[in-house]
């Protein structure tokens, strides 16, 4: 992994942001540096995006934050109130609260699905108990005991991390970051440079 210098001759210079312990480590380090991420789980974090690309009238598009960009009304909406309050605080007290009550607990299971997989580069499933996975015979990660209830929980992740504004998920389509290589999108490496950037 490269870090990047984000702004060469105006453009936003290439670099790799594959998921695994790299990128965990490039994300708590811009972080502690002062950049804003969702806290979720202990050395997990997930770029939480303060400026998002927009289409501008008459073309061309603009940095704008998530709140003006798009709508959080979907957020509100797809997001048991005690998971929301949960993610956006990681306060002991909230992820007690949420974690009572089961649709915010299979929230909170499904976005750390997502970013164990997406950010952390975790296996899907492994019948390796010796292997980190989401799913396995002996549970994985999650407890997750076949394959078909890891990628469902993933995807359920995918699907709930935009509304959040969350890199990588911001902008992409769930069946673009299932497939191989997301990293080496163009457009996620932008927003991953614009915010690491700040």
């Amino acid at each position: 992994m490269h870090t990047v210098s984000p702004q060469r001759d105006g453009r936003i210079a290439a670099f790799a942001v594959t998921p695994g312990d790299d990128l965990r480590r490039l994300i708590l380090e811009s972080a502690n540096a002062g950049r804003p991420t969702f806290t979720v789980a202990r050395g997990l974090q997930v770029p939480r995006l303060d400026l998002v690309p927009f289409p501008r009238h008459g073309g061309g598009t603009v940095l704008l934050p998530p709140n003006e960009a798009l709508d959080r009304g979907p957020a509100v909406r797809a997001f048991h109130r005690d998971a929301l309050v949960a993610i956006e605080s990681m306060n002991p007290d909230a992820v007690e609260k949420a974690n009572s009550n089961s649709r915010a607990r299979a929230q909170l299971r499904q976005l750390y699905a997502a970013a164990l997989r997406d950010v952390a580069g975790l296996l899907l499933y492994s019948r390796d108990p010796n292997r980190q996975a989401i799913g396995g015979p002996l549970g994985g990660q999650l407890g997750l005991s076949d394959r078909s209830a890891s990628q469902r929980t993933v995807r359920a992740g995918r699907r709930l991390w935009p509304t959040l504004a969350a890199w990588p998920w911001w902008g992409a389509s769930t069946s673009s970051l299932g497939a191989f290589n997301w990293w080496t999108d163009p457009t996620v490496l932008e927003r991953f440079a614009v915010w690491q950037s700040g």
